[in-house]
This record gives structure tokens, C-alpha cells and sequence, in this order.
């Protein structure tokens, strides 16, 4: 624990001094139902720790759609309170000036004032406010809103004018982006691929992916990151698409988790959750689209028989295609 002269005794994170990496870490895996993924929850318990002793950080998740990187935030905001985390759609954010459009200040005009100074400021599918929006008269947006970032991105004082005007101060405001940067998996991919096999008898280059690609500095100026904001990333973690096992272990979770919301029995056959986990895997459509498949399937047995005792989730109650398990085997 941190000496009292070095912790604030009135600190909004104080109730979580005594809590460790682990612990952190255990909470997300219990309270998330959270399923592999052991790179994001360790990084995610880090990025708490060190923020509850006023060790700021500004952090970049990128990971396919449906791999988990706004559900473990979103697990912690549930358990720590949303005064504590924040977490926002980047996507919708516009540059300071405009009227009747979401700007920076609006995110820290809805902030009690008291805490504004130490959240955790999460910003949801950064990756769609870093490509160019141009007005009528060619001024970029993006490159506006990237411009007004970068003091929060530096801790500095933010002062915002107008007739409310106000200011807050981001030294102790910790940042977690999640985006999905197809682009950059896409490049390298195309890059892997030109580059082909090498002199006789050599290998041809490993399919890049999330999991196995290091996504650099250099990658996100690319992609459309001012170089000022992407300099100030401390740390980047790569989330991997999940894999068919962890995708039925989740199918079989949201099963137990139906259960107990409709208080009665549900079943569901393995190689149905197995299906789906396939299908999900193979489109990339993630464990989102898996849980909302099973929901779904609950619907339409409620539709059918709403006062049963028990629902069963079969091949004839699922609302997909009708490729099999076999064909994404072959």
C-alpha cells in the first residue's frame, strides 16, 4: 500500500488500494464470464493498478469484432461504477466549435466535476475516428479532433470556452482506445503474402493475424494517427480472434446464464453450441453473434410455448444459414 502522503485519502480509487494485479484479473475472469484472452485481462489489471496510484497511462486494444475488447471494459465499468470508468463511441466525436454535434467537452461536461481528474477514459472504435472526414470546404475533421486529443493524450490542463465554460484537468486521467484497425492486419497480410516463399527449399511466410502480428508505432501513422498522438501510446495489446474452443465454452456460459434469467431448465445439445462456435470462427462474427444466436433461439421457443417448463435449443430452433459444422471442417 502507498504511504498517505502519496495516496489522497478522499481519492475516488481509494476503496481498491489494497487490490492487486490478480485480483483484478480474477474479478474479469469470474464477474465477466470472460473466456481466454489472458494478454487483455493481464494488461486490463495493469492499467488499473498502476492508475489507482496515479501512474497514468494511455493504452490501445486492437482486436477483431466480437474478441472481447469492449465486454472486458464494460465488465469492469459494471463492477467499479461509471463515475470511475467511461467509457464512449470515438466514432461519434466531432471537433470543438460545431454546434449540435458531440465534442470533447460534452464527454467531460457530463463528468461530475470531482471526478473528472481521475477516470479512466475508454474510447470505443477509435480506429473509425482516425479515417478522413472532409467537409464541403475540404477542412478534415479527423484531423481536427486529433489535434484536440493530443492535450488530453499529454495530461495537460483542458480548458474548454463557451458560456458554460469549464476546465479539467487530465494529469491523472488514465486512456484505453479499442479499435479494430482492419487496414493494418490487411496491409500486412498483403505484404506477407508478395513476399512469398525465399530461396530454395524455403517457407512460405506465416498468415498474418491479430495474434501473430506485431502492430508497431509506425503502423497506426499509417493507418491515420497523427504521429504527436501515436508517440504517446504507452503500450499496444493485441487481442486474437477466439478460437472454437473458447467460442463453445462461451456458448455453453450464456446457456447457464439463460437459465438462471428465465428460471427453468434450457438445454442445448454440444454439437449445436459446436456449430455455432464453427460458423462464428470462420466468419469472424465473434461470441456477440454466438450469444445472440442462442438468445434468439430462446425467443422463439417463448413465442411458441412461453409458460413451458423447459426450453431445448436444437439445429431447427437456430435462425442460420444452413451450412453444417462439416463444411467449415473441410
Amino acid at each position: 500500500m502507498l504511504m498517505n502522503e502519496e495516496f489522497d485519502i478522499g481519492d475516488m480509487w481509494r476503496c481498491y488500494i489494497d487490490l492487486t494485479p490478480k485480483k483484478f484479473a480474477e474479478c474479469l475472469r469470474i464477474k465477466g464470464d470472460i473466456v481466454g484472452q489472458d494478454n487483455a485481462i493481464k494488461t486490463a489489471s495493469l492499467i488499473l493498478y498502476n492508475h489507482i496510484r496515479k501512474r497514468r497511462s494511455v493504452n490501445l486494444y486492437i482486436g477483431p469484432s466480437g474478441c472481447g475488447k469492449s465486454h472486458v471494459w464494460n465488465v469492469l465499468q459494471a463492477e467499479m461504477g461509471a463515475e470511475r470508468i467511461l467509457i464512449y463511441d470515438a466514432s461519434m466525436l466531432t471537433a470543438e466549435g460545431y454546434k449540435d454535434s458531440t465534442k470533447i467537452s460534452t464527454i467531460f461536461k457530463d463528468i461530475p466535476p470531482e471526478c473528472r481528474s481521475r477516470i479512466i477514459l475508454v474510447l470505443d472504435e477509435f480506429d473509425k475516428l482516425l479515417e478522413p472526414q472532409y467537409s464541403s470546404h475540404g477542412t478534415n475533421y479527423s484531423d481536427m479532433v486529433q489535434n484536440q486529443l493530443l492535450r488530453l493524450f499529454n495530461g495537460d490542463i483542458l480548458v474548454f470556452a463557451g458560456e458554460d465554460g469549464f476546465s479539467a484537468d487530465s494529469s491523472g486521467i488514465s486512456i484505453v482506445l479499442l479499435g479494430a484497425f482492419q487496414n493494418i492486419i490487411d496491409k500486412k497480410k498483403r505484404n506477407s503474402t508478395s513476399i512469398g516463399t525465399i530461396g530454395f527449399g524455403g517457407q512460405p511466410h506465416h498468415d498474418c493475424n491479430y495474434g501473430n502480428s506485431e502492430i508497431t508505432i509506425e503502423d497506426l501513422i499509417d493507418f491515420g494517427m497523427r504521429r504527436e498522438l501515436a508517440g504517446r501510446i504507452t503500450r499496444i495489446t493485441c487481442m486474437s480472434p477466439l478460437s472454437i474452443e473458447d467460442l463453445t465454452n462461451i456458448g455453453q456460459q450464456e446457456v447457464k446464464k439463460l437459465e438462471q434469467q428465465f428460471q427453468r431448465n434450457i438445454t442445448a445439445d454440444y454439437s449445436v453450441i459446436l456449430d455455432l462456435a464453427y460458423k462464428a470462427a470462420k466468419k469472424g462474427l465473434g461470441a456477440r453473434w454466438l450469444k445472440a444466436q442462442l438468445n434468439n433461439s430462446i425467443d422463439s421457443l417463448l413465442y411458441d410455448n412461453p409458460n413451458a417448463d423447459s426450453f431445448t435449443i436444437d439445429f431447427n430452433t437456430l435462425d442460420t444459414d444452413e451450412h453444417s459444422q462439416a463444411a467449415f471442417m473441410e
